[in-house]
């Protein structure tokens, strides 16, 4: 029985023994992998990656896989711009925490994949990231306005929209996202919408300008044009005019607003207090554009000034030449001013001096004029362009609120085209063009026009 006890004791000794001697080799294995571990955040941390590399590596080969491991090795290859090996390494380190289902964790390497594959230019991997983090995180900053962005170079307005209203929600201070946003509205033809975003910007930075540059004022300035705000443009451009910034094209837009606002001798006064502080050699190209702009505004023989002085600065430029030449026929034959121009007091003065009639008789429009005599009716193009489908089938109506049995003339420096002469409208008209028009009116002594209105009248 004694015998028996001892042996028991021995065997019970001998298993503590073993015991220990496992939580020994345990409790070794455990320091030892987090030394190991601690060696390589420390590398990581003295910006010393290779090592790191080595370290991890040999920690894979020498143990089973970590998931941190994998973290250091990517963040490593990052660290060293070898961005696709740090993606194989994001990559398998999301294949390791699928299986423990930290979801948290995941998301953040998403989120870095994501970030990676949109600077390698891989813009649909890089949203497909973004949107696996939003589907758990719908307000995850960092992914809605990296999405948003990519979604806006494509044109995507509308999703890229939602995703910047909700990012702005988060984080409400950033104005280049609302800049961006701002752009989606004016694209989307909301533009009161697009402008309070924008004077928001403006009224919260000082420094708008170094922020966001000329652009912000430019898209500005292009709303306030299309909501009719021309007296706001000339604000929003008057401290570049001044202090000469930015006037290559803080200039055709101060131009431009102006002669909207019907200021042309403004805007001649803003061309030469300006010009001189463009470079000699850009100069000629400058008229030219500025040109175009009192052309499309009707200032048309003010264009051809600019454009003849341009000439001379750049006679071999083969742009100017040719559109001096188009116009050949207006600029040779000065007295078409009175017909070709925005001052419609001007234009009605010369109308009754050529066909003697009242003012009353005149109907003037933008682009024409209706002249109603007893016995006939005509209508003068104002525009020295061949008449298009528009402006043709306004006469037409305006005709027909008139007696539409009198005979009616049209009166264009260039003939109608070819579409317009499918209209049955055309067959009941007369045509005057070219030749006959200048003739027609080339008055002989024309520095009576500015008295003709009271002539006509009487």
């Amino acid at each position: 029985m004694q015998i028996e006890n001892f042996i028991n004791l021995i065997l019970i000794a001998f298993g503590v023994i073993l015991v220990i001697i496992f939580a020994i080799w345990v409790f070794k294995q455990f320091i030892q992998k987090n030394n190991s571990i601690i060696e390589i955040k420390n590398a990581i941390q003295n910006k010393d990656y290779k090592k790191a590399l080595q370290l991890a590596f040999q920690y894979i080969k020498d143990k089973q896989p970590f998931p941190i491991i994998y973290l250091y090795i990517a963040q490593c290859y990052e660290a060293l711009y070898q961005y696709h090996k740090a993606i194989e390494y994001y990559e398998k380190l999301i294949v390791l925490k699928t299986n423990e289902n930290k979801y948290s964790f995941k998301s953040d390497v998403h989120l870095k994949l994501g970030e990676l594959y949109e600077y390698l230019k891989d813009k649909d991997t890089a949203l497909g990231y973004y949107k696996m983090v939003l589907d758990k995180y719908k307000s995850n900053p960092t992914a809605l306005i990296h999405a948003a962005g990519i979604l806006f170079e494509r044109e995507q307005f509308v999703k890229a929209k939602i995703l910047l209203e909700n990012y702005l929600k988060v984080v409400p201070a950033d104005n280049k996202a609302r800049f961006v946003l701002a752009k989606i509205y004016y694209k989307e033809l909301s533009y009161f919408k697009a402008a309070y975003l924008i004077k928001y910007i403006l009224k919260s930075k000082n420094d708008s300008l170094v922020f966001f540059g000329f652009e912000i004022y430019e898209l500005l300035s292009k709303i306030y044009q299309l909501t009719k705000e021309h007296a706001k443009i000339l604000g929003l451009m008057e401290s570049f005019i001044i202090k000469k910034q930015h006037l290559e094209k803080a200039m055709p837009i101060t131009i431009l607003a102006l002669l909207a606002l019907g200021q042309k001798k403004q805007a001649s006064d803003v061309l030469n207090d300006c010009l001189p502080y463009f470079p000699i050699s850009t100069r000629s190209e400058v008229l030219y554009e500025i040109g175009i702009k009192f052309y499309n505004a009707g200032e048309y023989y003010q264009a051809f000034n600019l454009w003849k002085l341009a000439h001379k600065m750049e006679p071999s430029d083969g742009k100017l030449t040719k559109i001096l030449e188009k116009h050949r026929l207006l600029i040779d034959n000065p007295f078409l001013e009175n017909i070709f121009t925005s001052d419609s007091d001007n234009f009605i003065n010369y109308i009754i001096k050529v066909f003697h009639v009242s003012s009353k008789e005149i109907m003037d429009y933008t682009d024409m004029a209706i002249i109603n005599k007893e016995n006939s009716i005509s209508a003068v193009v104002k525009t020295p362009e061949p008449v298009t489908p528009e402006p043709f089938l306004k006469i037409e109506d305006v005709v027909k609120g008139l007696y539409n049995k009198k005979p009616i003339t049209l009166y264009s420096l260039y003939e109608v085209v070819d579409t317009c002469k499918r209209y049955l409208f055309y067959s009941k008209i007369t045509i005057v063009t070219g030749k006959e028009f200048l003739s027609f009116f080339n008055l002989k002594d024309a520095s009576s026009v500015s008295d003709s209105r009271t002539i006509g009248e009487k």
